[in-house]
């Protein structure tokens, strides 16, 4: 009881020590234009020490006393007045203001601009690099923090939810498949509707690289991790200097470069595992499926005789969605270093990927690597290279919705069905066995991608400057497939190997002359000339051979 009588007397006591308060005044108005700003954030707080240092936010304790200035910027407060109270007041785009309370009833509360104006946003344009407030096109800007938090293969999926009105779909769910990204609308019944993507001021190649799948996206063999911001361009503004290249709209990436200083170095790891969140599809049981086989024999006239015969043949109990599908697990592991001093930067990144699909033996494995050096000879000059490689090994099936498909045949397949004959797999009947299928064929695709470029730039007068970037984009894309003699597609023909090669090489050089010139901070001129010479070749080549003296692909 004294325990409980104890404990009411200290709550009652706490309660009083702010019992006692009253109404201060102010007015917020800004510094320069001595204008009254409306909306403006007051908060009361108590300071928790009266030694303590007051300019450290750790000797506060915000209250849930607060209010917002009125249209002519006046506000009212209760005080304690039994405490040293400090009223902080915030208004966006100006710094906030922390003001002592003393006896006076009234306070003038007077606003800066803040250390970081909108105008200060840089955003990445086609040629260059312009304040956000100058850019008068539609543009959004997506920085690294939001892409390094996706653990999706390929960065382009992290955009989705991101960008108003940016569409992705895919017609598969494989690890690396391809997606189709609409920003504009379906601008052709014939024509692809993929967006241009230009990666540190160069035109990649975005084009089909697969000869005999839907493939691997090309986007995939970026590390999302490598990239510094994305800047999504969907108007006028993106064809004005791309041309008809750009007439489904712009993705400009923009990768990491060092940064002046002590050398970083940082190592993380991503673990996770992917299921099936929902299954729309109710398949019958082994039991089931019998009961109602039973009846429809029942109801064709057959005897009791010829339905036990016949149902002595579907002794199996099988769960083909279980055999078929299973958790996927991945697994990422990123080492980065960064450094320099005043003239040369490096940033250097590694990044292994190794991401399971749902379906039994789908996966894709990716090894990348970054080098960004940059150096400023002069005040005038400066120039570097960048550096990066990238190797992808994709397991693949075949698309949902063909008969040789392990997902299509985990749907069909009946439950009574065997799995295997002793140590065979059950192909019985051309029987599209998925779970033999998948064991037995081979479907993949390596992909090797090299990006490297070599940029200079040099200032020929206070407002214009040239720049030059000589750009190389190659890609070799390799499928092998392989249809074991066993299966329903191979027996025939005792065999199918399959061997598609694409080789692609893209040769960019762009020279550009920028003017810019800014008037009173209010009116901005820029002219841009220059020349941009692409050379572009590839190479498609395919084998097909039967007949194989062997059953088993030698890998």
């Amino acid at each position: 009881m004294k325990r409980i009588l104890f404990l009411l007397v200290a709550f009652f006591y706490s309660i009083s020590l702010y019992s006692q308060t009253r109404v201060v005044t102010g007015k917020v108005s800004d510094k320069n234009t001595k204008e009254s700003l409306a909306g403006a954030s007051i908060v009361v707080m108590v300071q928790s020490n009266s030694t303590a240092d007051s300019t450290k936010s750790s000797s506060f304790n915000y209250t849930t006393i607060g209010a917002f200035s009125d249209a002519d910027g006046t506000f009212s407060v209760d005080i304690y007045t039994d405490s040293i109270c400090y009223i902080e007041v915030s208004y966006i785009g100006m710094e906030t203001q922390k003001i002592k309370i003393t006896h006076s009833n009234f306070y003038p509360v007077l606003m800066s601009a803040g250390a970081i104006a909108i105008e200060t946003v840089v955003v990445t344009v086609p040629y260059g690099k312009l304040k956000k407030e100058t850019f008068t096109g539609s543009l959004t800007s997506v920085k690294s923090n939001v892409l390094s938090q996706s653990t999706e293969s390929s960065f382009d999926k992290a955009l989705q939810g991101q960008v108003a009105g940016i569409v992705l779909t895919s017609s598969s769910g494989q690890p690396g498949a391809a997606s189709q990204i609409q920003m504009r609308g379906a601008g052709s019944i014939s024509a692809s509707s993929q967006p241009l993507v230009v990666i540190d001021g160069v035109v990649m190649y975005g084009g089909e690289t697969s000869q005999n799948s839907s493939g691997t996206s090309i986007l995939a063999s970026i590390n999302p991790n490598d990239i510094e911001s994305v800047s999504v361009l969907k108007d006028a503004s993106a064809t004005s200097l791309y041309g008809s290249r750009a007439s489904n709209g712009v993705i400009m990436i923009t990768t990491k470069q060092g940064k002046q200083g002590k050398t970083n170095y940082s190592f993380s790891s991503t673990q996770g595992i992917g299921n099936i969140v929902l299954n729309n599809f109710d398949v019958l049981n082994a039991s089931q499926y019998r009961t109602i086989k039973t009846e429809a024999m029942k109801n064709a006239g057959k005897t009791d005789e010829a339905i036990l015969r016949e149902l002595l043949g579907d002794t199996a109990q099988v769960n083909w969605i279980q055999e078929v599908f299973k958790p996927a697990y991945y697994q990422t592991y990123d080492f980065v270093a960064q450094g320099g001093d005043a003239k040369t930067t490096f940033f250097i990144s590694s990044q292994y990927k190794n991401e399971e699909g749902i379906v039994r033996g789908t996966n894709l494995e990716r090894y990348s690597m970054r080098l960004n050096i940059s150096n400023k000879a002069s005040d005038k000059l400066s120039f570097g290279i960048k550096f990066n490689p990238s190797f992808s090994t994709q397991n693949i099936t075949d698309e949902p919705g063909i008969v040789s498909s392990a997902i299509t045949g985990a749907f069909t397949s009946l439950p009574t069905t065997q799995i295997k004959y002793a140590n065979d797999y059950n192909f019985e009947n051309s029987f599209y066995n998925p779970v033999g299928i998948t064991a037995l064929n081979e479907n993949r695709i390596a992909t090797k991608r090299l990006l490297g470029s070599v940029f200079l730039n040099y200032k020929i007068y206070k407002d214009l400057e040239f720049n030059s970037i000589e750009n190389l984009d190659y890609i070799i894309n390799k499928e092998l497939k392989f249809i074991h003699p066993k299966t329903p597609d191979g027996i025939s023909l005792h065999g199918v190997g399959e061997e598609y090669i694409t080789e692609i090489s893209t040769l960019t050089s762009s020279n550009t002359v920028a003017w810019k010139k800014s008037f009173s901070n209010i009116h901005n001129i820029s002219l841009l000339g220059g020349v941009e010479i692409e050379s572009q070749v590839k190479n498609f080549s395919n084998m097909i051979a039967s007949n194989f003296p062997f059953e088993n692909y030698i890998r």
